[in-house]
């Protein structure tokens, strides 16, 4: 009668989940639109902040919120350029 020998195989490993990678012309295109929207934002919140310096160089809170404005503007690209780079694998 034959013996039978047991061949155990290895435990299969978990396969990580598939990311799709975008290129890194795409990432920069990406990252030329932030860019544009944000420099199109800017240059209309100065006109407005330079507008109400003119027309209530006194008032505190008119002024306050345009800088308010251009600060979260530049808060909104910040974060639009950190996801790209972090697509990269750059922070």
């Amino acid at each position: 009668m034959p013996s039978a020998h047991i061949i155990s195989f290895p435990t299969p490993h978990k396969l990580c989940p598939l990311r799709v990678v975008k290129s890194t012309t795409a990432i920069g295109e990406e990252a030329l639109v932030i860019s544009s929207e944000t420099h199109s934002e800017l240059c209309f919140a100065r006109d407005d902040l330079r507008e109400m310096i003119k027309l209530s160089p006194d008032k505190a809170a008119p002024i306050a919120n345009r800088i308010y404005a251009l600060r979260e503007t530049l808060d909104d690209a910040q974060v639009g350029l950190t996801k790209l780079l972090q697509k990269m694998g750059r922070t």
